[in-house]
């Protein structure tokens, strides 16, 4: 690990008047996975092997790595009325997530997504959104309210701009992920970041919206917008962070990867499980780092995601600080 470490101090706000840590905001997905030799380009057709179903979704993956990690996590969502909805609702309860929020929508289809994965485990995807319209953003000041932390994937831009405003107005940390899907032009990936307080990216799609390989000094490019912390992943190569105050750049961990669905997810839950209990941001870095390592390892959204015990347990094996006490 390397970094300028400036003044390290916690991330978040340590609240003891919230009954959730963290609120997920997004519509749990049917991972339907074929593994193949290459994934086909326009035109072309390839042999494969179908190898399951699976429970996936961003927001929901973030929800279920962080709650096996130590947070009080709620969700809100959709499924449908078809035959994924039991098994997508049993995954959450699998992994400690609260679903008094999940609503089962009569005569609609669960989202999905057709997931095909390559020997190298970069797999490619086609994702199918549920089509029927979210219930309005006034449903949410609840659960808004009494969480410290709400973390959303924004394709909707005007709808999470009004979430923003209304976490925000209740002192409630707004954390998202960026993908460069969601923002067309400059103008839309500057009104993300400025609706954030915490910004996670992928390493493509940091560079698709920027221009630019990431880099610390990138990164700090686009504080002035608006997050207060901003996190780039690097696949095998780590990840980078920058704080107003600070700066991290953490290695990554050694892992044959057979599928890195979920990967970036599993970070993202575990930066905020340490974050969020008071971790300092090389802490959060290297917990993040260890637990992302366990995600690659079998075909799945969540199949590999760690407990504590065994982030830890990486963690020293790698000879790398322990996780502290202070933090547990």
């Amino acid at each position: 690990m390397s970094g300028d470490m400036i003044r390290p101090g916690p991330l978040f706000a340590q609240r003891s008047d919230r009954s959730s840590d963290l609120f997920t905001l997004g519509d749990p997905c049917v991972d339907i996975y074929f593994a193949t030799h290459q994934v086909p380009v326009a035109g072309e057709k390839r042999l494969g092997r179908m190898l399951g179903c699976f429970a996936g979704g961003t927001e929901s993956n973030v929800a279920c790595a962080a709650s096996r990690l130590g947070l009080t996590v709620s969700v809100c969502g959709r499924v449908g009325d078809d035959v994924y909805a039991a098994m997508l609702l049993a995954e959450f309860s699998r992994f400690g997530v609260s679903t008094a929020q999940v609503t089962r929508t009569p005569g609609a289809a669960s989202a999905s997504a057709l997931i095909m994965v390559p020997p190298d485990g970069e797999k490619a995807l086609v994702y199918s959104p549920m089509t029927v319209p979210p219930a309005p953003v006034a449903d949410r000041l609840g659960l808004l309210e009494q969480s410290r932390a709400f973390y959303s994937a924004p394709y909707d831009l005007p709808r999470f701009l009004l979430q923003a405003e209304a976490a925000q107005g209740f002192g409630t940390d707004v954390i998202i992920d960026i993908e460069a899907a969601m923002a067309p032009d400059t103008e839309t990936f500057h009104t993300l970041l400025g609706g954030a307080d915490v910004v996670f990216m992928n390493r493509d799609s940091f560079s698709e919206l920027t221009g630019l390989q990431p880099s610390i000094e990138a990164l700090q490019g686009l504080l002035h917008r608006g997050p207060r912390l901003l996190i780039v992943t690097l696949g095998v190569d780590g990840a980078m962070a920058v704080s107003r105050t600070e700066s991290c750049w953490h290695a990554g961990f050694p892992q044959v990867a057979v599928d890195s669905t979920g990967a970036g997810d599993c970070f993202a839950g575990a930066f905020l499980a340490c974050a969020l209990r008071g971790g300092t941001l090389a802490e959060s870095m290297s917990f993040a780092c260890a637990a992302a390592c366990f995600a690659v390892r079998d075909f799945g959204a969540r199949s590999g995601y760690p407990r504590r015990a065994d982030v830890e347990s990486r963690l020293r094996s790698a000879d790398l600080q322990q996780f502290p006490a202070s933090v547990r």
